[in-house]
């Protein structure tokens, strides 16, 4: 069997795809389906900023150029749960423990994972 290049093997498949066109499917019909446009929520779910891991919602200056041999030491203000809401003022060289799901809090834009931190009491 003589073998052929990817590109030429990919510009044959392609010339064998016959594009069907925009249709209109119940969303329960949908699964596997490629959208014609884009889709937009009405609204923001959940309506906040979340984490997507337990660990420490930070400010990305306070933790600039950070390593392991020279770690940025922060003071943790508070503890956030999923579905937890505190009022916490961010301030400079602190952190709050967030855990995933949870809110974080305004003026910090930044999550260091647990697993890359060192809590010292």
């Amino acid at each position: 069997m003589d073998r052929i290049q990817i590109e030429t093997a990919r510009d044959l498949l392609l010339s064998h795809i016959v594009p069907k066109g925009a249709e209109w499917r119940d969303i329960s019909e949908a699964y596997g389906c490629i959208s014609a446009e884009d889709v937009f929520a009405p609204a923001a779910v959940p309506p906040f900023r979340r984490s997507a891991m337990d660990g420490y919602a930070v400010r990305s200056e306070d933790i600039a150029g950070a390593e392991a041999d020279a770690p940025a030491l922060l003071s943790v203000t508070g503890v956030l749960y999923a579905g937890d809401y505190a009022d916490i003022v961010c301030a400079p060289h602190t952190a709050v423990r967030v855990m995933t799901g949870s809110y974080i809090p305004d003026g910090y834009d930044a999550v260091v994972m647990q697993e890359d931190t060192d809590l010292v009491m």
